[in-house]
């Protein structure tokens, strides 16, 4: 085996008085690395990066949100479908009210709208939570509102008793 399939390159002497040749880059436009990654970028959920590239780096933004926050997105976004469905529930039998007043608003509109509303805002909150996983804030804030739409489950599961 030559020492070039080693890893070694050949160091040749030039003649005196000639430049070195261009080196050949096959790369265009702008180096993507001297800027960090967005929260949104066309890798979301397409790419492999789970975390920082480098020894130290926990605050960026990756591709790839991992299984516990998708888990998290998955059982939150359960959790709030469930209270739409018992705040219907509650609120045709006239035991309750909805205590949000945004999304009392959206009930007015009709029970269509309103789990259309619901579901959107819960899945834009959660878009924005699930991005921001690498951030103390982004995962606290996940946390409570995991434990929160379980409490409000519980509550709504306690009523009904």
């Amino acid at each position: 085996m030559n020492d070039e399939g080693r890893g070694y390159s050949r160091v040749m002497a030039l003649p005196e008085g000639s430049a070195p040749p261009e080196p050949s880059d096959r790369r265009a436009g702008e180096d993507r690395r001297r800027r960090p990654t967005p929260p949104l970028s066309r890798h979301l959920l397409r790419g492999h990066r789970r975390g920082g590239r480098r020894a130290g780096e926990r605050r960026v933004y990756v591709d790839w949100p991992g299984p516990w926050v998708l888990l998290a997105f998955l059982v939150v976004f359960g959790l709030s479908s469930l209270d739409a469905y018992f705040t219907l529930r509650m609120v045709a039998g006239e035991e309750g009210r909805e205590g949000n007043p945004v999304m009392r608003l959206a009930l007015t509109l009709g029970e269509g709208s309103f789990v259309i509303v619901k579901a959107a805002l819960t899945l834009a909150g959660l878009a924005v939570l699930a991005v921001h996983k690498n951030w103390p804030l982004g995962r606290a804030c996940l946390w409570v509102a995991l434990v929160g739409y379980a409490a409000v489950t519980a509550l709504h599961l306690w009523g009904m008793l």
